[in-house]
């Protein structure tokens, strides 16, 4: 199972970009148009609820930012119950701060840098060429820093998408 979030994408942003591999993918895969995020839309809390299958409320990851004293994500993610039902796990992400939501024991591989949506596609490749874990979790994070940067269904943030 590969599951890819696109951080910043709106389903109908998608629809509007020229995304030729992203129409591939969806029509050999599973893609929900209609998934929504939790009410606290930054990226950890929303990758903790997609991750765990918890509101905010329960996984304990209400704000958008790490901070020193934190203690910690409750409760498990999807990680933990696949590499503790004997599966191989990896994570590839382009925003540090989801280190956060790596709990102990749950993943394989993992690649973590604040880097840009081509070397995340490199690293995912190089993991699956070199044996395909049976859980892959792949973080783009350029859509969102260009809608921070430029503006939500910009121009940029188009060119970004494709």
């Amino acid at each position: 199972m590969i599951i890819i979030s696109i951080d910043g994408l709106r389903p109908d942003a998608l629809d509007l970009a020229d995304t030729p591999t992203m129409d591939d993918l969806k029509a050999k895969g599973v893609y929900c148009p209609n998934a929504q995020t939790v009410k606290i839309t930054y990226t950890l809390p929303s990758h903790a609820s997609m991750l765990s299958g918890m509101l905010p409320e329960k996984h304990g990851i209400l704000w958008g930012l790490p901070y020193i004293g934190w203690p910690g994500m409750n409760g498990p993610t999807l990680f933990n119950v696949a590499h503790d039902a004997g599966l191989k796990t990896a994570m590839v992400y382009g925003k540090e701060k989801l280190n956060y939501l790596v709990l102990p024991n749950s993943v394989d591989e993992l690649y973590s840098a604040d880097v840009h949506d081509p070397e995340i596609k490199d690293r995912a490749v190089e993991y699956i060429q070199a044996g395909l874990p049976n859980v892959l979790f792949i973080h783009f994070p350029d859509t969102d820093r260009v809608g921070h940067d430029y503006g939500w269904m910009s121009t940029n943030q188009f060119y970004a998408i494709t």
